[in-house]
């Protein structure tokens, strides 16, 4: 199957034993405020991809996200957490995508930790944070 997409970066993650999901974030190496990305999301194994942050993971009706990075819950592996490093969200989905929550944060979401036991806390931080501040989020 052809994802259709210019981007220069894929990232590929198959959600693990049992599951048909794939997940791609295609985005450029470098992100800055015209920067675009895609997210296409399989539910067979790859022999079809739908793309989901145009109508799923906007800032508002006018602006497109720009995903950076999505990271796995290590606990649930229907949770997922993609981050906008650009505008300051992240986009949350617990059902493999079907469907999408949005959060701003206060901060530059460029690390994000999820917790090895509870799948409900979230580590974040700001790499150019000179505090380092580590901001602790229940998003899910």
């Amino acid at each position: 199957f052809r994802l259709n997409d210019s981007h220069e970066r894929l990232s590929v993650h198959w959600a693990g034993k049992g599951s048909d999901v794939l997940i791609c974030l295609a985005r450029d190496r470098q992100q800055n405020a015209v920067s675009t990305s895609s997210v296409f999301i399989s539910y067979d194994y790859g022999k079809t991809f739908v793309e989901k942050q145009a109508e799923n993971m906007k800032i508002s009706d006018s602006q497109p996200s720009i995903i950076s990075m999505f990271y796995i819950s290590p606990v649930l592996n229907n949770h997922y957490i993609f981050t906008d490093v650009i505008h300051n969200y992240i986009f949350t989905t617990r059902d493999f995508g079907m469907s999408f929550e949005k959060h701003s944060v206060p901060f530059a979401p460029d690390i994000i930790a999820m917790h090895p036991t509870n799948w409900q806390i979230i580590l974040g931080m700001d790499k150019n944070d000179p505090l380092k501040k580590v901001n602790i989020n229940v998003f899910f």
